[in-house]
């Protein structure tokens, strides 16, 4: 990808559960539309905006599960330790 790290500047306390690393931009925003289409019953407008506000969902911890499997099906996936 363009080299670029990702720096949150998200008001809240965030957990990485886990992530999909990619080599190519394009396989990436692939990806990330399916998560988005298949995410968007779910979605929530946080009250404090940030950069990815547009990008939060609801999730209890079958959804969280849920979405864990979709990304194990996809590239490069790392799950991180609890």
């Amino acid at each position: 990808m363009s080299g670029q790290k990702f720096l949150s500047d998200t008001p809240y306390d965030v957990k990485s559960l886990c992530q999909v690393k990619y080599t190519y931009e394009g396989d990436a925003l692939e990806d990330e539309k399916k998560f988005l289409e298949a995410l968007k019953k779910s979605r929530y407008i946080p009250k404090k905006h940030f950069s990815g506000h547009t990008e939060c969902f609801l999730a209890d911890g079958e959804r969280v599960r849920k979405i864990i499997e979709l990304m194990k099906r996809q590239r490069n996936f790392e799950r991180h330790p609890f």
